[in-house]
């Protein structure tokens, strides 16, 4: 047996000691790390629940290694440390994903041009490194174990609420537990609901800036239908110089444009368009544009090596590509260059309209589509110039980093109302209504079709979720507009901190099922 020599009982009291002190210096490490972005300085370290068993498992590995690397010099057995803990985190975070949907420090990492699958982060290395000489310390020092103890439970403490806080170091404040409570709830969220003609329902911290998270998709939306307008399409022109021998092409493929969205469904129309030809067998060198861009890889040499690499990477591959048209194809080489002057057109592969592509950025809450969007328009500060000028509201009032809703960003309740106004205007002039980009609740596949499908706001709500898990201590967001018997339309916002996202969401269902019963109920069904 490989644990015959040690102690069981003695064996799980350590297991259980590593996993609060793995806690307990994460969360420090945490609250240094966030020191920078966090303008109130408050040093609020966090931490998940779920990394116990993974701190768990440090006194099975030193158990196991520490006779064979004790005599490493001490830049070894820490590089060996980082090593490991990369490895653990590593298979731990994706088991999480796939429990969870995502880890909980996924969003904090895909961040970071460090990431690996959003998994580790390879610039922790040195955190690692010297986390493993401290587990390293105290395992060879556990009659200290009762100090290490205290200290991570004293720093663990305020995981489970980063909001609360401690009555005991503030006995000059007289206020009661409940109604602190109560005061921290209203400060943690910000709520506006309004009819269509101005006249407010319900109200509270409507001038405050929160975090919007994927809100910010519909700005990004906004100036991307205001910029294109909605039966806008991306072109790429395929031409073709070669020769054509039965059912085979051998030559040259040119690809020429720029359709950020171009991917393995657009080469699908290139090979249907050669099948409608007879061409069965395509045996060809590929040439790009400078500017054409493939599955969201960077422009030119590394979109041209991406749909090499499609079709030459094996014969299932190859096979799942083309399978649809029956069209086998061999690409020799794959570089930047422009067509011969001999080059005919072969088609024009076009985009899905910008309408389509924004409702789908929108239901999905894609952020890779709402960045690509951000980038042409210039930005995410030239998507909040046109938004500030458009609803006439303040830097203060609508702010953004990004423009997909990531990292920190900050609209008030009262600036979201006027964005989720103007969105609506803009539509209209295209003649188009809110439903025709917003996802419908439990109807369109997305983020809220799971959420709502067996709930009373099915079908007469339209709105965008929004989720951070660490950002901004965590955020939840529901925007959008629900249709009411007696209210007619009415406009909603609601913003929350915190990380408990789960509750955050059943709170929000709950406000505004109540909202539409005391609206008299539903009214028409969006879509219909």
């Amino acid at each position: 047996m490989l644990f015959t020599s040690i102690d069981l009982p003695n064996l799980l009291f350590e297991m259980a000691l590593f996993a609060i002190l793995g806690l307990g210096f994460e969360t420090v490490f945490t609250a240094v790390l966030d020191w920078k972005s966090d303008k109130r300085r408050f040093l609020m370290g966090y931490s998940s629940l779920w990394y116990l068993p993974l701190y768990a498992l440090t006194p099975v590995f030193l158990h196991l290694a520490t006779g064979s690397i004790s005599e490493l010099p001490i830049w070894m057995r820490g590089s060996i440390y980082a090593i490991v803990i990369f490895g653990v985190e590593y298979c731990g975070m994706l088991a999480l994903r796939l429990l969870l949907g995502a880890s909980p420090s996924e969003e904090g990492y895909q961040k970071s041009r460090w990431s690996i699958h959003g998994l580790i982060r390879l610039d922790y290395f040195p955190a690692f490194f010297l986390l493993g000489l401290a587990f390293e310390a105290v395992f060879r020092q556990l009659r200290f174990v009762v100090i290490f103890v205290a200290l991570a439970c004293t720093l663990t403490l305020g995981v489970g609420n980063t909001y609360a806080a401690d009555s005991n170091t503030m006995p000059d404040l007289a206020i009661s537990v409940e109604a602190d409570k109560e005061r921290l709830l209203r400060e943690s969220q910000g709520i506006l609901v309004e009819e269509l003609d101005g006249e407010v329902i319900d109200e509270q911290n409507t001038d405050i800036a929160f975090n919007p998270a994927s809100a910010v998709k519909i700005l990004t939306a906004y100036a991307t239908l205001k910029h294109f307008g909605p039966d806008f399409t991306f072109e790429t022109k395929i031409l073709v110089d070669g020769a054509t021998d039965g059912s085979s092409f051998e030559g040259d493929i040119f690809f020429e444009g720029s359709d950020p969205f171009f991917n393995t469904a657009s080469l699908q129309k290139v090979l249907t368009e050669f099948k409608k030809r007879g061409i069965n067998i395509v045996d060809a060198s590929l040439f790009v544009s400078p500017n054409f861009k493939f599955a969201g890889k960077a422009p030119g040499q590394k979109s041209a090596n991406a749909v090499k690499g499609l079709f030459g990477g094996g014969k299932k591959r190859r096979a799942k590509t083309s399978r649809t048209v029956g069209v086998t194809v061999n690409l020799k080489s794959a570089r930047v260059g422009t067509a011969s002057a001999e080059a005919e057109r072969l088609t024009v592969v076009q985009s899905e309209t910008i309408r389509a592509l924004t409702k789908d950025m929108l239901s999905r809450s894609d952020n890779g589509m709402a960045e690509t969007f951000g980038n042409i328009l210039g930005g995410p500060q030239s998507v909040a110039k046109i938004c500030r000028a458009d609803f006439a509201v303040t830097s203060h009032a609508l702010s953004i980093s990004t423009s997909s809703g990531l990292g920190v960003n900050r609209v008030s309740p009262k600036a979201m109302i006027a964005a989720l106004r103007g969105f609506k205007q803009l539509l209209s002039g295209f003649k188009l209504k809110l439903e025709d980009a917003l996802p419908i609740a439990g109807t369109d596949h997305g983020t809220i079709y799971k959420r709502f499908a067996n709930s009373q706001l099915k079908g007469v709500l339209v709105g965008k979720t929004g989720t951070l898990v660490q950002t901004d201590k965590g955020a939840s967001v529901l925007v959008g507009e629900m249709s009411t018997l007696l209210r007619g339309q009415v406009l909603f916002v609601v913003f929350q901190r915190g990380r408990n996202t789960s509750k955050l969401r059943l709170s929000q269902n709950k406000f505004l099922e109540e909202l539409l019963a005391e609206s008299g109920g539903p009214g028409f069904k969006y879509g219909v």
